[in-house]
């Protein structure tokens, strides 16, 4: 009664609260009575007349735009919210008389949603939307209820507007609720109801009190029974009162109180004691034995034995049995369990073998659901629950379809509400009105699975739990997703059924949804049942196999649930093997392995046991990740091998042990027999025959190296995809070869690959769209296919959701829609008509569903870098729970001397040290790994080393060495070229002088023959005037004569020129005639009478002989015999000649003519034709022949006087002659003279040239001689050398300049010596890429010029990947954007990029991409792997291909300090630590001081650096113009070329004028740098400033500063503000001691309190590190102590003394001089060290004796306080800060003063106020504004704002006023 009276208070409480106050809090825990409190005043208030109407919400069900509603930014479009939609309806008036309107949030409450309601909870009872719209609450007509659990996350604010009504749960116990149970249930049976009444009084608080407080039978108090989950008190009772109401139907003839009670312990054991964990239910068991009044039977254990009613069984916990109503007693539930039937269908995955845990629980599940309540399973991940809950509810469906539907759904960490109610929606259909229901009018079992798995939000709440509480609670939902449509729908005909695994160290889920199931612990099964199901499995897949293998097989599930066992207990999970989860599945998975042999080929014990070795290898092995677990599972099987199959196990144990079914891949039609593979050269064969074939019809080739490792992973992989619904999780890093050999092994199995394309934009849409095609391919097209995933397709993490529910599931929820389910259902129809299935629309559906499952093999490549995959399989269990994990270790060093050996064999090398160079190469490789791992534990920075730098290592050697060969070749070409044409011209040079020498002789002899010749001249020319004269004479009378003898001979001429055509003729047929054909005629014995004549007649002209055809064949024989028928001379003719040819030519007759003759012989016919041309020109000859001799005559007679005339001539010419030889003798005299002295003077003039010019060049001769045989030697030495700077490139990029140096000159380096590699002994990084030109030129466009700055310009420079610039100061984003220029596109992740980078790709620009997170966006993957194809560079680029031009570069630059980048990016691109050295920044600040204090000198260093750059690359270019010079003269003589000659002797002189620049610029650079080193002491101490400031990110994240807030806000403004002095040194310790303070002020603007003190011990430390004061072994110690874990030979002698402090004492007497007897000291005098240690402020007091002398310093004295005072140290600390920093200012921070903090800021620095609670700067900002007379404007930032902010600050940084943000925490991603 009283609590009765409690809870109707509580109804008044709220009744009255409510007529004061418009908003009322009802406040209290799960199961207190809230809602039937609400729900009373309801209903009390509508029966006395006042109707009340309640509004429910759960405002986390939902976003809170969904809640509020949202305006879109681009549309201005509104879109109304769930809240805004009712409270805008429920403040309409009341059409009929006054109502009651309600809001119940019915969900947690938090500071987001909650704040938004403010204003309506407060007086001004106004609800302010986005869109600027206010409705007004209209009281008392509505008000807002909250049902809550308790107020956690509510703010002041809120609970002060707020009444508030606690209702206690303590005040409704669990009495409460039976009674009522108990009235409505048994109203017509009180009886019956009366004896339940007492069961309960006897049972149900006893038995509470002691699973939740521990209360024993006697009273005592013990431990509570350990509970799975936490349920109440009530919850309990509720689940008995369930359980109970289930049993009904059974008890209807059951009235015996004795039988009712064992149905009612029943009850009790499955309600209360539902969640007790196993190792507790014996507990609880003992408990309920002892209190019930039943009798005990000792059964012995026998399951058989009879129990009847009134007794319980002894042997056994009561959860091992069930009351059977109709037999009357207890049964076990062994008895139940039937026998096992393999399924029809054959498929592993439909197995269920039938044990005690599945028949418990199905019926327990059944007889829950029966009347309709929900079920929650909580039990440890592979427990069997959702196989009990499948098997069930398929079972259900399968004996009742018309009337049962499923539905499954499976929650992961990305779970939304809107995904659950999307997939019911999906389900359901609209029946009449708002109600709704399932298809068909059925009833449908939603089984939600991991329901522990979305993740809860900052504040604790689950969002798609908030949406099924309120749909099981209220029975239904709100429209969603529909704008301007929010109405609620009633949803009927749903059962739920849940499984989770237990919350352990997460968040619970909400007590108060639990509240709602009837909630059971699935235990583990135990080992008998494991036993039972396993070796049914294995033994009826074996029945067709011989005995023997039979007999094996009996015993393989005992040593495999050992080998499990074991594994369990040995391999625990921790967070880097957070997959080291082994339970059922795994078993499974084992077994089906085995189960894909056949007898074929497994036929001997030995077989069978090698291949369940090899399937507990693939399962429990495959995903170790260490060596030493690895080799526990390897030995534990071994072991179990020799103890169980000892006669077998060196068959079994012997490696390699692979297995596949590919072996007869390449046959038209293969058996496909799981079976051992044999040795891996067998294997490897088939598959790089296979991968031929691959790249045969595959257009990205693959170039795989198949070694062993390679091999292994890839038969796991096709084990993995070859199973049943196999899907395979690959992790490994980037380069391992997760995709190829994936795609590789789809192949050998006969399927399909598919990916995803990743685009700009790229989202859930677009995935979706991709997934139905894959379903299309799956399910219409019926492919086998191998969906893979990598980590780059992880866009949005709600991409794993789907995948997620792929694995489990087999389908995404509400992929498709109604109308696209229709085409893919009616292609499966005639397949489920064969089925014997009847063909409704959802049976073809669940069929299509299947068959897609059955064809999809899922094959996820992950990353194991960071927690992100830890995450992701902890967030979606599915990852690891479906799929088999082969874990990719990295490649061991047979795969790497593999990869090397094929790669580098065609590269030339000399033979003998191939194999070291792949030895170092492997070396390399693995010992940056090591270096990762230090690197990760010093400095906490991470870098990742993959096989993709491996390969790019050796491509890199490769190149380079060709590189440096060629160029090294080339320059000793032109070296070698240069020099000899330099020797060349000096032995000229040499032979010229000998040959001067010689012409001067012949010189002088030539005048004197000269002179001579002058004289003859003189002499002949008289006597020639004579003859002269007398010649004219004569040849007037010849004239004459000759005159008339030309005209006779004219009249003979014309009459002989008759005759030519006639001889041409004749010439014309000996033409024609060809060797051959007179070779046939005379061939002929006994030719044609006229062929006889012809040749008689040639006898006749040609000879003297007798004319017979013999002679004639004779005379043809002759070779010349054409030649003397051509030459022959006419005029020998005769006329006894003539007339003996016209008697043989009568002789013959008309016939014998060249016609008639050519059917005989064309050579007789020519013949005849040029004897008739010699006859007929004799007759012409004849008849001119007269007046031929007639002219001979008097030509004779002319010629006698010609003769006369001609002697006479004859003397005149000769003497005429010997005048003009005489002369030309004479000029040729004069001629050779002249030219042999103008031969002379030039070459005087040559050699006077060429020996300026060898004598300049001498000292190149010299120097090029020893450069040719250093090239020589650098060409050996390239062998090692290019190793050493290829690795550099390829692997150093991201560490620290002392990791780099560590790494390349100690470790590789001397690795090289020790192989005996070739190798520069002074090597250098810089030597070998780089120059001293291009560094010059690097520094003058802002690269400093210290050593790792000009290591990072290598690397950006040279790298053959695109570099990725870790980039916190922002000097290399400086020096790209100087060094690119205008070219230069700039553009980040958030900006649309696509075009602009498209367009640099094409046209070969740079392209920047600037403030990089860790997050690169996965479109321009395809640029990084530079994945082109074809021959024009082509790349695919979104969804468009591209060119790309060579040319084409691309930055990536990162902010972040210190990012965390995954193993794919760092093994894509360049990853180059551009973070500022302390050498390197101490060098800007130098320049930056100088140039303040003497910008003269600054500028002269600036342009002395520029004209080196300039003058050195002149030089450069100088002598590479000699040479080139030098080579291009070929042949030609040195000393020839005069132009030659001049253009090198001009570039020798400019080369000797620069050298002399150069010397001079030496100079004055040390003069300058000797100048500027006098302010090195300040610029030291900026640089030790900033590095303290920059460390302060370690003790917390926000304490970040950036080089150039340090150089402008501190460095630059100290250089401003600090004193000024005559004296340099003065000056210098102004600017100093200002730049500290201004640095510590600065910084404890930003610090916390408590971080103050150690900032400014850090200072001083770092600042006596500096000045080496301090001692290193003394700061350790005085950190951290003494850290040694042995144990102390001298025990603690004083109890006074701490047990750290004293271990301290030994450490301190090693480290320090002069503490060596501290220790002997304290024993032998306690009483002078307690006197000293008791001194409150003894740090302030000597030290006992002698300790604090002068001899130690104080730092000393804090060492040897701290191993007694630990609590006085801060106090010493102070003092000692303030001894070395000489004031106190720096213990005693700043007071917070804005007017010194605007004094100290830019108009570009923002300056960002943390606050705390309570506390608002706001008004002391504006005071200032004011007091300063600035112009300024305020904002609160919240939901809508940031547009307004936005046009804020533009107009404040045009105008120049002050811009004041508030509650940016409101807006963080805005800001």
């Amino acid at each position: 009664a009283l609590e009765e009276d409690k809870q109707a208070h509580k109804v008044v409480q709220l009744y009255e609260t409510l007529q004061t106050r418009h908003s009322v809090m009802v406040v209290g825990g799960t199961s207190g009575g809230k809602s039937v409190v609400i729900n009373t005043l309801k209903n009390a208030q509508t029966k006395l007349g006042l109707a009340t109407h309640l509004f429910t919400i759960n405002p986390k069900a939902q976003t809170v735009n969904e809640l509020y509603g949202v305006m879109d930014n681009d549309t201005r479009e509104w879109n109304d919210g769930l809240f805004s939609n009712i409270f805008r309806k429920m403040n309409k008036k009341a059409e009929k008389g006054e109502e009651r309107r309600y809001v119940l949030f019915d969900g947690d409450v938090d500071a987001v949603w909650i704040e938004n309601m403010n204003s309506v909870m407060d007086d001004n009872k106004v609800l302010t939307l986005p869109n600027s719209e206010r409705i007004d609450l209209r009281t008392p007509q509505c008000s807002l209820l909250f049902e809550v659990g308790d107020l956690v996350h509510a703010s002041p604010a809120t609970v002060s507007r707020c009444g508030m009504v606690y209702v206690d749960p303590k005040n409704l116990p669990p009495e409460a609720y039976l009674w009522k149970w108990r009235t409505e249930t048994f109203k017509d049976e009180p009886e019956k109801g009366a004896i339940f009444g007492k069961f309960f009084e006897a049972y149900v608080s006893r038995c509470i009190e002691f699973v939740l407080e521990g209360v024993n039978v006697d009273g005592t108090i013990t431990n509570p029974c350990d509970m799975i989950i936490p349920i109440t008190r009530m919850n309990m009772a509720s689940q008995l009162c369930m359980i109970i109401e289930s049993l009904l139907p059974n008890l209807e003839k059951i009235n015996e109180e004795k039988e009712l009670e064992c149905v009612f312990l029943f009850a009790l054991v499955w309600s209360i004691g539902s969640v007790v964990v196993d190792s507790h239910r014996k507990r609880f068991d003992k408990f309920v034995k002892a209190i019930t009044n039943c009798k005990v039977v000792d059964n012995n254990g026998n399951p058989d034995a009879f129990m009847p009613a009134g007794s319980y069984p002894k042997a056994e916990t009561l959860y091992e049995y069930f009351f059977d109503t109709e037999s009357h007693q207890w049964k076990s539930w062994e008895n139940v369990v039937p026998e096992f039937e393999p399924p029809a269908d054959g498929k592993f995955s439909s197995i269920l073998v039938p044990t005690i845990d599945t028949e418990r629980y199905s019926y327990l599940l059944e007889k829950i659901l029966n009347i309709q309540k929900p079920v929650l399973f909580v039990g440890e991940a592979g427990t069997a629950k959702s196989v009990i809950i499948h098997n069930y509810l398929n079972k259900k469906v399968s004996q009742a379809s018309k009337d049962f539907a499923n539905l499954t759904i499976n929650f992961s960490s990305r779970t939304t509400s809107m995904d659950v109610q999307r997939t019911i929606e999906d389900n359901i259909e609209k029946r009449i009105g708002d109600t709704y229901g399932p298809l068909s009018g059925k009833r449908l079992h939603i089984f939600v699975d991991d329901l522990h798995m979305p993740r809860f939000d900052i504040y604790g709440t689950q969002q798609p739990i908030a949406l099924l509480k309120l749909l099981i609670e209220q029975r239904g939902l709100y429209e969603r997703g529909v704008p301007d449509k929010i109405d609620w729908k009633n949803i009927i005909s749903l059962d739920f059924v849940a499984g989770m695994v237990p919350s352990g160290g997460r968040s619970i889920t909400d007590p108060r949804f639990v509240s709602n199931f009837n909630c059971f612990n699935i235990t583990f099964p135990s080992e008998v049942s494991l036993h039972t199901i396993y070796n049914s499995i294995l033994m009826n897949h074996l029945k067709p196999f011989n005995e023997e293998v039979r007999t094996v097989g009996e015993k393989l599930t005992e040593v495999t649930l050992s080998l499990y066992q074991h594994i369990v207990d040995k391999l625990r999970p921790t967070p880097s093997k957070f997959h080291y989860i082994f339970n059922l599945r795994d078993l499974s998975r084992i077994y089906e392995g085995l189960c894909l042999t056949s007898s074929d080929a497994v036929n001997t014990p030995q077989a069978l046991v090698r291949l369940w070795r090899n399937e507990c290898i693939r399962i429990f092995h495959d995903r170790l990740i260490s060596r030493e677990d690895k080799s526990e599972v390897g030995e534990k099987i071994s072991n179990l091998v020799q103890k169980h199959f000892s006669e077998h196990s060196n068959a079994v144990m012997q490696n390699p042990l692979v297995f596949g079914d590919f072996m007869d891949v390449g046959e038209k039609m293969p058996l496909r027999l799981y079976q051992d593979m044999g040795h891996y050269s067998d294997i490897k064969e088939l598959v790089d025959n296979q991968l031929i074939a691959y790249n045969e019809i595959h257009e990205k080739q693959m170039n795989l190296v198949m070694f062993e490792d390679a091999l292994e992973h890839l038969c796991r992989i096709h084990r993995i995809i070859r199973m049943d619904r196999g899907h395979a999780l690959l992790v490994g890093v980037g380069g391992s070869g997760k995709q190829s050999l994936t795609a590789l092994a789809a192949f050998l199995a006969g399927y399909e690959v598919f990916t995803i394309n990743i685009c700009r934009g790229y989202g859930d849409s677009h995935f979706r769209e991709d997934m139905k095609l894959l379903y299309n391919k799956l399910g219409m097209e019926n492919k086998k296919m191998v969906f893979q995933f990598t980590d780059a397709h992880v866009l949005d993490e709600g991409f794993l959701e789907y995948l997620n529910n792929m694995l489990t599931t087999g389908m995404i929820p509400a992929l498709f829609e109604d109308e696209e389910k229709d085409p893919l259902c009616s292609s499966v129809s005639k397949e489920v008509k064969a089925a014997g299935m009847v063909e409704t629309k959802e049976n073809c559906w669940n069929y299509y569903v299947d068959k897609c499952r059955d064809n999809l093999h899922v094959v996820l490549a992950m990353s194991p870098a960071g927690d992100t995959l830890r995450k992701r399989c902890r967030n979606f269990p599915g990852l690891i729970n479906c799929s088999t994990i082969d874990w990719f270790t990295p490649w061991p060093a047979q795969a790497l001397e593999a990869v090397a050996d094929k790669f580098l064999e065609e590269v030339d090398v000399p033979e003998d040290h191939r194999s070291n160079i792949i030895a170092h190469m492997i070396k390399v490789h693995l010992s940056v790994s090591d270096f990762s791992k230090r690197y990760e534990a010093e400095l906490r920075r991470h870098n990742y080393v993959t096989p993709k730098n491996y390969l790019d290592y050796i491509t890199m050697y490769k190149r380079m060495l060709d590189e440096k060969r060629e160029d090294v070749d080339a320059k000793s070409e032109k070296l070698t070229n240069g020099l000899s044409m330099l020797l060349k011209a000096a032995n000229e040079v040499a032979v010229m002088k000998k040959e001067l020498n010689k012409t001067k002789v012949v010189v002088q002899a030539k005048t004197v023959e000269v002179n001579k010749l002058l004289v003859d001249i003189s002499q002949n020319t008289a006597e020639a005037v004579q003859q002269r004269s007398a010649s004219i004479a004569k040849d007037k009378e010849l004239s004459v004569q000759t005159a008339k003898i030309e005209e006779q001979k004219k009249i003979a001429e014309v009459e002989l020129a008759e005759a030519e055509p006639i001889l041409q003729a004749a010439e014309d047929a000996l033409n024609n005639l060809d060797r051959a054909d007179i070779t046939q005629m005379k061939s002929f014995a006994n030719p044609h009478e006229f062929v006889k004549d012809v040749g008689k007649c040639i006898v006749i002209l040609l000879s003297k002989q007798e004319p017979s055809w013999k002679n004639a064949k004779g005379l043809m024989g002759d070779v010349n015999f054409i030649k003397k028928l051509q030459q022959y001379d006419k005029t020998q003719l005769t006329g006894s000649k003539i007339n003996q040819i016209k008697k043989l030519k009568t002789k013959n007759g008309s016939g014998f003519n060249p016609q008639g003759l050519m059917s005989k012989s064309s050579a007789a016919a020519g013949m005849l034709t040029w004897i008739e041309a010699i006859i007929n020109y004799y007759k012409v000859f004849k008849s001119v022949e007269p007046k031929r001799r007639q002219v001979a005559s008097a030509q004779k007679k002319l010629k006698i006087s010609m003769k006369e005339l001609s002697d006479i001539k004859k003397q005149l010419e000769d003497l005429e002659n010997k005048i003009s030889k005489l002369n030309e003798n004479l000029q040729k005299r004069e001629a050779e003279a002249n030219e042999l002295k103008e031969r002379a003077e030039t070459m005087e003039r040559k050699l006077t040239k060429a020996n300026k010019l060898i004598e300049g060049l001498s000292s190149e001769r010299t120097r090029w001689s020893q450069e040719i045989e250093n090239l020589k030697e650098i060409r050996k030495q390239l062998v090692g050398d290019c190793l050493l700077a290829s690795a550099f490139m390829c692997y150093t990029g991201a560490f620290t300049i002392a990791f780099r140096n560590e790494m390349i000159y100690k470790l590789w380096k001397s690795d090289l010596s020790e192989k005996s590699i070739p190798n520069n002994d002074k090597f250098s990084v810089n030597s070998i890429l780089t120059n001293d030109v291009q560094t010059a030129q690097w520094e003058s466009e802002g690269l400093p010029s210290d050593e790792v700055s000009i290591q990072n310009g290598i690397l950006t420079h040279r790298a053959h990947k695109f570099p990725l610039c870790i980039d916190p100061q922002l000097q290399a984003l400086e020096w790209i954007k100087e060094r690119e220029g205008k070219e230069l596109v700039i553009r980040s992740f958030n900006d649309n990029f696509m075009r602009q980078l498209e367009t640099a790709c094409r046209n070969g620009n740079p392209f920047l991409f600037e403030n990089v997170d860790e997050f690169i966006d996965p479109i321009i993957e395809p640029i990084l792997d530079m994945n082109v194809s074809g021959k024009n560079r082509k790349v695919v680029l979104g969804e468009e291909e591209i060119d790309v031009d060579d040319n084409f570069r691309l930055y990536l630059c990162t902010r972040l300090s210190n990012p965390h980048y995954s193993p794919e990016i760092c093994g894509k691109t360049q990853v180059i630590n551009y973070s500022v050295t302390f050498d390197g920044l101490q060098e800007q600040l130098l320049n930056s001081v100088v140039n303040h204090e003497r910008p003269e000198l600054e500028e002269d260093r600036k342009n002395l650096v520029q004209q080196k750059s300039k003058n050195k690359a002149l030089l450069i270019g100088f002598e590479e113009n000699i040479l080139r010079e030098l080579n291009a003269s070929g042949n030609t003589s040195l000393i020839e070329n005069d132009d030659l000659i001049q253009t090198l002797e001009d570039t020798k002189d400019k080369v000797q004028e620069i050298q002399q620049k150069l010397i001079k610029a030496a100079e004055t650079t040390q003069a300058i740098a000797t100048a500027r080193e006098a302010y090195r002491t300040a610029a030291k101490r900026g640089s030790i400033l900033f590095f303290v400031m920059a460390s302060l990110s370690n003790i917390n994240s926000m304490y970040e500063y950036s080089l150039s807030s340090f150089m402008t806000d501190i460095f630059e403004f100290s250089l401003q503000q600090s004193e000024h002095s005559k004296m340099l040194d003065g000056r210098l310790d102004n600017i100093i001691e200002y730049l500290t303070y201004r640095a510590y002020s600065y910084t404890c603007n930003g610090l916390f309190e408590k971080h103050k003190i150690t900032f400014s011990l850090l200072l001083t430390i770092k600042i006596l590190e500096g000045d080496n004061i301090m001692v290193q072994d003394e700061l350790d110690f005085f950190l951290k102590g003494n850290i040694s874990l042995q144990e102390l030979e001298n025990e603690k002698p004083f109890d006074w003394l701490s047990e750290q402090g004293w271990k301290d004492m030994h450490r301190l007497a090693e480290i320090i001089p002069g503490y060596e007897n501290i220790v002997t000291d304290v024993m032998q005098n306690e009483k002078v060290w307690k006197a000293w240690y008791d001194i409150d402020a003894c740090e302030t007091q000597e030290f006992p004796m002698g300790y604090g002398d002068e001899r130690f310093t104080i730092f000393q004295k804090m060492c040897l306080l701290r191993c007694f005072r630990v609590d006085r140290i801060v106090r010493a600390v102070s003092q000692f800060i303030m001894k070395y920093m000489r004031s106190e200012k720096y213990v005693k921070p700043p007071v917070l003063n804005y007017q010194d903090i605007f004094n100290g800021s830019t108009n570009i620095s923002p300056i960002v106020c943390m606050i705390s609670p309570g506390y608002d700067p706001a008004g002391d900002i504006i005071k200032l504004a004011e007091k300063m007379q600035k112009r300024y404007k305020s904002v609160s930032l919240g939901q809508g704002q940031g547009a307004k902010a936005l046009d804020m600050l533009t107009k404040g940084m045009q105008k120049g006023y002050w811009v004041v943000l508030q509650n940016c925490r409101l807006l963080v991603k805005w800001m």
